[in-house]
C-alpha cells in the first residue's frame, strides 16, 4: 500500500513538473 502511494506521488510530481516546464518553455518562446 505504501509503495503504491509513493509511486502515485512521483507520477503526480512528474506531471506537475512537466506542465511547469512546458509553461516556462512557452512563456520564453513568446
Amino acid at each position: 500500500m505504501k509503495g503504491i502511494s509513493v509511486t502515485n506521488s512521483t507520477i503526480e510530481f512528474s506531471k506537475l513538473f512537466k506542465m511547469h516546464a512546458n509553461f516556462c518553455f512557452v512563456a520564453g518562446e513568446t
